[in-house]
């Protein structure tokens, strides 16, 4: 890898090479790019705040969902033993049991 160039080494190289009105704006423009590309703090709280916010509501919307498949497979399971005691209770008068 190559060796880290300061910001006056680069201005100095493109001194040269552009003149010094044309990299004061260069570097200028650049600037501008990457301050507004670059996430501030407050930003990154915002966004934390914000998948919080979703991740609290998806935790809620699963708790709900959870719920109620508990409360599905409670009413299925109901309703196979009762199956299950009448057809014990069917056999049971067939062999002369009852």
């Amino acid at each position: 890898m190559g060796e880290a160039i300061s910001a006056l080494e680069t201005y100095e190289v493109l001194k040269e090479k552009l003149g010094d009105e044309a990299t004061r704006k260069l570097i200028s423009y650049l600037d501008e790019k990457v301050r507004g590309e670059v996430a501030t703090r407050a930003d990154l709280e915002l966004t934390k705040g914000e998948l919080r916010t979703e991740i609290e509501k998806v935790r809620a919307d699963l708790k709900t969902d959870i719920e109620k498949v508990r409360a599905d497979i409670i009413k299925w399971m109901f309703l196979f033993w009762i199956g299950q005691v009448a057809s014990i209770a069917a056999l049971l008068k067939i062999a002369g049991v009852f």
